[in-house]
């Protein structure tokens, strides 16, 4: 034991746990966990009751195909999250909302061949499996706080299933319900008693099936000889069952509402194609409503009915073809209705004035590419931040991880956004970014301060390509980049005024800058003129350049500082395609192949550690996004898990206790991630101020929080158990990184032992401490 003062902390080693990971993560090997950032969904098969209203009367609504996403509006505005973050989940989403408010959502895991079930429990989403099979849709209806859920699965049985609390039952109500469009089609509804409705086709026609104390019965409700689509269920003011579907040889929008025992059948609207999509719902006033498509005229149609056989027609959009319709109605009575523009690729609402016939349009989602270009970097509080392009947005971005959740937000929009940024945090914690914009061809610069500034850089000529941003001890901008005549060019920012200097001609691919404590720059490139990778040096009076690789070898470089600045180069040699470090030692560079990496395609991204480890991502054999590390005895390497198709574009970087943080695209679904492993401790120190104690550290991503120990009495809790409550004397936010003890707590007097626990959002162990075996160390305080 330490002492210092009379008082000694002791600081326990904590190691990763096998715990529940944060919403969102999911574990991968080596102890990655990786978390989709920003997405753009494939809206595959949303059903006609994909958009709810919740309690309040605001919309909300679940889709996917890629992932699983959900979306909901309050008096803010509309907010996103994804739900499912596993590959091609979340079509045939169906929602269903609780009389407590809470979203439960059914879908299809199309990889895994799973019909799942997600659910927002306090802040957190939990997924489950409810049955195996192929999905081929679903429809989910809820009473009171009991979801009720139909689907079919291949190759034509429809099922039934009712969470009883802690499992599912499972029912079958009709098997072989026919190939291709039959079966193809079913909605859902809940009557007061608890009784599920459900309407579906098969080879039989249009049926309507209810379950009653003696099973599943069925009936049939128009004995249709052809294909049926766009069908939609629900209940009337009654709780009888009602539907719309059309019929496709007869081109006919049909309204079948059951009177007694008989169901009642009217044609709402004829068109003679590409009509499968509608949604049926009731206003206050027990008025049936329909939302369809018309393929004749490419457009979106609501239909209100006026008495019998008698249906007012509106078109909410014209000019494009649209699917998946679903309806609800918001607080105000007034009809929302979701649908994807396919000629767009967006999802859309279209709500109704009160009173009016037109109607207003917000593109929710769309889809496209995202997250090209991407650049990562920490703020002071060790948290992820992103700069990226947003292709068919227009748009650069900038996502950041506050403690709970990623938030995306567009920095600035262009009509031609150049697929190049790069990101820097200064030390208050305010993100930076230089970026270029094409037509015409400028290097921007935008930095926030209460909201985005934006200004620009360099605007002689064709300029700004590739540029690499960095940030002196006095928060002030240095940039790097390419002129059109394949000059390479720096420029700085003093008192308010950009300055420029032409450091090297004749260079083609992108430059590396890094700026160290006196305030010099250091920047590693590829040189044309010179057939080599370049490295330069600002001394504080003249540039001083070295060859480090020749012969047309060293591209898709990247350089980085250790603490007393020394630079370091990771690059892919052309010729070899092997990933090579290189380090200066004093006056020389020494260089070497990094061993057991394989074939290296692509960018290559490097960070160093506080204690000046490598940390190299590139892409190597198999298309495997790859981490190369020196463990100080030899080179490590290991893989993210299976990443398909993936994009030309990563970044790392280190925070203060060694944990990775890793930002990449992936082509196969053209969405943002971030992957992050931990040192497997969390760093802390402590400091006596007064009779207080303040203690420091490095949070750990994706922690919920942070509990606080200390006692005078060992153990804090049993070995092998759960978090304890004996000994625990503060809750923390996510967003903590330091705390201070009341006046007294672990005064010079006394020899208190203090913890520091990260948990999730279940108030489990995210880091937990002194297992049996393992190793604690002591810091004293001075």
């Amino acid at each position: 034991m330490t002492r210092s003062n009379g008082l000694t902390i002791f600081l326990i080693s904590l190691v990763t746990a096998a715990a529940i990971l944060p919403r969102g993560a999911k574990a991968q090997p080596e102890g990655w966990q990786i978390e989709a950032v920003d997405c753009l969904p494939d809206l595959i098969g949303m059903t006609d009751r994909s958009l709810r209203a919740d309690e309040g009367g605001y919309p909300c609504v679940a889709y996917g195909g890629d992932h699983l996403y959900f979306q909901w509006s309050d008096a803010q505005g509309w907010h996103k999250e994804i739900v499912d973050q596993e590959p091609q989940v979340g079509s045939f989403a169906s929602l269903a909302l609780l009389e407590s408010g809470a979203p439960h959502i059914v879908y299809a895991d199309a990889i895994q061949g799973l019909l799942k079930h997600a659910y927002r429990s306090s802040s957190e989403w939990v997924v489950e499996t409810i049955d195996n099979g192929t999905v081929v849709t679903t429809s989910a209806a809820s009473l009171g706080d009991t979801v009720y859920v139909c689907y079919i699965l291949e190759p034509g049985d429809l099922k039934y299933a009712r969470s009883d609390g802690s499992s599912w039952v499972i029912e079958t109500v009709a098997t072989g319900i026919g190939p291709l469009m039959f079966g193809r089609y079913l909605s859902m509804a809940v009557d007061e008693s608890g009784i599920p409705h459900i309407g579906f086709n098969c080879i039989q026609g249009v049926k309507h099936a209810w379950r009653d104390g003696a099973g599943w019965n069925s009936a049939g409700v128009d004995n249709l000889t052809s294909d049926v689509m766009g069908l939609s269920l629900t209940l009337d003011e009654g709780g009888q069952p009602c539907m719309c579907y059309w019929q496709f040889y007869h081109t006919t929008y049909k309204y079948a509402h059951l009177e007694g025992a008989v169901w009642e059948i009217e044609t709402i609207f004829q068109t003679m194609r590409d009509a499968e999509h509608s949604s049926l719902a009731f206003n206050s006033q027990g008025v049936p409503c329909v939302a369809l498509t018309d393929g004749i005229f490419d457009c979106v149609l609501y239909a209100e009915r006026q008495g019998v056989g008698l249906w007012d027609l509106q078109v909410i959009q014209s000019g494009t073809f649209c699917r998946d319709i679903s309806m609800a109605f918001d607080a105000e009575d007034r009809p929302c209705v979701s649908y994807c523009d396919a000629s767009g690729g967006e999802l859309k609402l279209a709500t109704k004035h009160a009173g009016g016939t037109w109607w207003d349009l917000t593109v929710l989602d769309r889809t496209g590419d995202i997250g090209g270009s991407n650049s990562l970097a920490l703020d002071s509080q060790g948290f992820p931040h992103m700069s990226y392009v947003a292709t068919q947005q227009h748009a650069v971005k900038h996502a950041w991880w506050d403690g709970m959740r990623w938030t995306a937000e567009v920095v600035d929009s262009l009509s031609t956004p150049w697929t190049r940024t790069s990101l820097a945090v200064d030390s208050s914690g305010r993100p930076s970014m230089a970026y270029m914009s094409l037509n015409p061809d400028i290097l921007l610069y935008a930095a926030w301060d209460g909201g985005w500034q934006t200004e620009i850089v360099d605007a002689q000529g064709s300029t700004g390509w590739c540029p690499s941003l960095a940030l002196d001890s006095e928060d002030s901008p240095h940039v790097s980049y390419f002129a059109d005549n394949s000059a390479l060019r720096y420029a700085s920012r003093s008192a308010g005024t950009w300055e420029f200097t032409t450091v090297d001609g004749g260079v083609a691919d992108e430059p590396s800058l890094a700026i160290d404590s006196q305030g010099h720059a250091h920047i590693a490139y590829f040189s044309d003129a010179a057939d080599g990778l370049k490295y330069a040096y600002y001394d504080g009076v003249a540039w001083e350049f070295t060859f480090l690789d020749a012969d047309q070898y060293g591209r898709h470089c990247s350089l980085a500082l250790d603490a007393e600045g020394v630079p370091c180069v990771a690059y892919e040699h052309d010729s070899t395609h092997s990933l090579r470090f290189a380090r200066c030692d004093g006056d020389a560079w020494v260089t070497e192949v990094v061993p057991g990496t394989g074939s290296c395609s692509g960018h290559v991204s490097l960070a160093l550690s506080p204690n000046g480890q490598p940390h190299i991502v590139f892409y190597g054999d198999g298309l495997l996004l790859k981490h190369a590390t020196f463990n100080g005895t030899e080179w490590v390497v290991d893989d993210f898990g299976s990443i398909a198709a993936p994009s030309d574009y990563n970044a790392v970087a280190v925070d203060g206790a060694g944990s990775v943080h890793v930002s990449y695209r992936d082509d196969a679904t053209s969405d943002l991630f971030y992957a992050y492993r931990s040192s497997g401790q969390l760093p802390l120190t402590g400091e006596l101020i007064g009779e207080s104690i303040g203690l420091t550290w490095v949070p750990f991503h994706g922690a919920a929080g942070y509990w606080v120990y200390g006692s005078l009495v060992e153990p804090f809790f049993l070995p092998g158990g759960p978090p304890g409550y004996a000994g625990r004397l503060d809750v923390l936010a996510p967003s903590a990184t330091s705390w201070m003890s009341s006046s007294g707590i672990g005064s010079p007097s006394e020899d208190w032992t203090y913890l520091i626990m990260a948990v999730d959002a279940a108030e489990q162990e995210l880091l937990c401490s002194n297992r049996a075996g393992e190793r604690d160390f002591e810091v004293s305080i001075p």
